[in-house]
């Protein structure tokens, strides 16, 4: 995985990884910064079967940003009886605030599938926002 200036490499067979770093540093100047711990504000934690992701600091710093840390957790990331419109509601004070909120879980929806939908009904908002979205 390569973002910007940084590479993640990773395989079953560490000989490989070996001479891929190897090769690499042959051609560029590099370093190994070891195990790898986060990337991208994702945690990599090591298991037995393989390695877990985790967006979890990142998602309590978007709650938090949103100010919504004592917000109750749901099954349903969305509320399914009423659709959103752009109808009424008055206009959000700082709209720009609501797009960089809806840009952040958009990131989210990456690892989180769950949460696709309700973020690109948020989405659908983002020229106009009113307090209600």
């Amino acid at each position: 995985m390569v973002y910007v200036d940084d590479i993640l490499v990773t395989s079953s067979d560490q000989s490989y990884v070996a001479t891929l770093f190897q090769q690499l540093s042959g051609e560029f100047s590099i370093k190994d910064l070891g195990d790898l711990h986060f990337f991208l504000d994702i945690k990599a934690l090591k298991h037995p079967k393989g390695t877990l992701l985790s967006h979890s600091r990142y998602i309590k710093d978007l709650l938090h940003r949103a100010i919504m840390t004592d917000c109750k957790s749901i099954s349903t990331p969305m509320v399914t009886t009423t659709k959103p419109t752009n109808q009424g509601g008055a206009p959000m004070p700082n709209p720009t605030e609501y797009r960089s909120i809806v840009g952040a879980l958009q990131y989210v929806t990456l690892m989180h599938t769950d949460v696709s939908f309700a973020v690109n009904k948020a989405c659908q908002f983002m020229h106009a926002p009113t307090i209600d979205h």
